[in-house]
């Protein structure tokens, strides 16, 4: 029982020494050394993994104060932050560009997801036959095996009550925004799934501004960004853009595809997934208000979501954050926290869930139901529900039905406007079930539209860009009324009023 909690003493002294930091953390050559060692590997992948299984046992079976073990556990979680904190930041070292390119060839083959097959984590202690495989599938293996097992052993942490502290003082946060840009998709995934998602379940109330500030604001904003460029791209042009994040892939072109869409797929998963957290996570803190009657009316003014809106954490919050609603695994993640923005625009009035409600969530909402809708969504949908996916349409009809009642009960469009003036509507469902036809009509409409278009023009013409284009056309001009406005920037003023004329 004392012997890890001296070795990981014994450890965390090595790495904090100056001549170890100078020799092998702080350039690519001395990376290159410490990682091509595979006595070293072995042997930190052991403490790792042991750290690990100790924290597993004790949170699955529940973590309070009279058992025997506490004092154990916590010197283990307290010993091992430190240590995890400085592997997992070399480990995302490897994959930063300045440091990658001076790494030896067994290395840079170590960091390309095997085509053939992918790492698979056990609750077994993973021991590598030198006789079996080659030099970097060992490593490569071990890497991974060391980069999940420290991510989990966090996220274990997370579960302890008062960890959060220990998660702060010791930099974890910001091992995670060292090299956050260089992580491909498959270890955002993982860092996800295992890490950030348990530290938003028990992520207490004073910590919010510096968890939120120190990583996932930008972890938040990092995603939105990369996930634009790959789905956007995979849309409109047929193939993910984003290329750096899927990695070097070594295989054939038909499976490196098949590979690219399913980690495309999985990030996304896991993305909605931690929105979904968000969510729910919100709505159970609401509800444990026994004076709530719905999570509507419980939202609390200062909540988790609000915090993370008002301080702009989900960047531009475009559809392509939850993949355009087209894999309805990734869809009946996201639909809780779509929800949740909704009864926030409603009880907080804010301008910027008002436009991404009625100009990005609503078109894609109405694209998604309509299948004769002669769309890039639809035909990716389609792609996809062919392998067998769930059927989320009830659940986005659901939703699209929200927002009406938004729009409805918030001023936006009278009840005769939303239904094309029918007077012979009396009915509320009836109502919204005309408003959702005509919505479909008008999308088929300008779909025709740009067909007629793409027969004079010879090439193919995106109606959905277009949309979008005429969409935000009005915010963009009264941007430039508001330049036009400030005398700082009279000099170069804008005739805007003009331009309304040519438009």
């Amino acid at each position: 029982m004392e012997l890890i909690p001296c070795l990981l003493s014994l450890l965390n002294k090595i790495w904090t020494l100056l001549d170890w930091r100078c020799n092998y953390l702080r350039h690519g050559s001395g990376l290159n050394r410490l990682f091509s060692d595979g006595q070293f590997l072995k042997m930190i992948h052991y403490v790792v993994r042991f750290c690990e299984t100790q924290l597993r046992r004790v949170c699955t079976d529940g973590f309070t104060a009279s058992r025997s073990c506490e004092p154990y556990i916590v010197t283990i979680a307290q010993l091992s932050l430190p240590l995890i904190s400085e592997l997992l930041q070399c480990i995302h070292g490897l994959w930063y560009p300045p440091l990658a390119y001076s790494l030896s060839e067994v290395l840079k083959k170590a960091k390309c997801l095997d085509p053939c097959s992918q790492f698979e984590h056990t609750d077994k202690l993973l021991w590598i036959d030198n006789g079996e495989g080659s030099q970097e599938k060992d490593t490569r293996q071990l890497i991974e095996g060391i980069r999940e097992s420290g991510y989990n052993v966090i996220g274990l942490c997370a579960s302890i009550e008062g960890a959060f502290s220990w998660l702060l003082n010791r930099s974890v946060f910001a091992t995670f925004s060292k090299y956050l840009a260089s992580l491909e998709f498959r270890h955002l995934s993982k860092l996800i799934k295992l890490t950030v998602i348990p530290l938003v379940k028990n992520c207490p109330r004073k910590f919010w501004k510096e968890w939120v500030g120190s990583f996932l604001q930008q972890l938040l904003i990092h995603c939105e960004d990369i996930l634009h460029l790959a789905w956007s791209k995979l849309l409109y042009h047929g193939c993910a853009g984003a290329r750096y994040y899927f990695g070097k892939l070594s295989g054939e072109a038909g499976r490196n595809k098949t590979l690219e869409m399913g980690t495309l797929l999985e990030i996304t998963r896991e993305v909605s997934g931690l929105l979904e957290v968000i969510a729910l996570t919100e709505q159970s803190r609401a509800l444990e208000d026994k004076e709530a009657i719905s999570f509507h009316d419980s939202m609390p003014s200062i909540s988790f979501l609000r915090y993370l809106v008002i301080n702009d954490c989900f960047g531009d919050l475009r559809m392509s954050l939850f993949g355009y609603f087209v894999d309805d695994i990734s869809t009946a993640k996201a639909i809780p926290f779509c929800r949740a923005l909704v009864y926030l625009a409603v009880v907080s009035n804010d301008a910027r869930l008002k436009i991404f409600i009625l100009d990005n969530l609503l078109p894609c909402l109405i694209q998604c139901l309509d299948n004769e809708l002669p769309c890039s969504i639809q035909r990716l949908k389609s792609e996809l529900t062919s392998c067998g996916s769930n059927n989320a349409t009830k659940d986005l009809t659901v939703l699209c039905h929200e927002i009406y009642d938004y729009m409805l009960n918030c001023g936006h469009m009278q009840t005769e406007a939303l239904i094309g003036g029918d007077k012979n509507v009396d009915d509320f469902e009836n109502s919204f079930e005309v408003w959702l036809g005509r919505q479909k009509e008008d999308f088929r409409a300008k779909a025709c539209s740009a067909a007629a278009k793409e027969v004079s023009l010879g090439y193919p013409w995106k109606w959905e860009l277009e949309n979008e284009c005429q969409r935000y056309l009005s915010v963009y001009i009264d941007m430039l009324l508001e330049v036009d406005a400030n005398s700082e920037f009279a000099a170069v003023s804008f005739s805007t009023t003009s331009m309304k004329h040519v438009l």
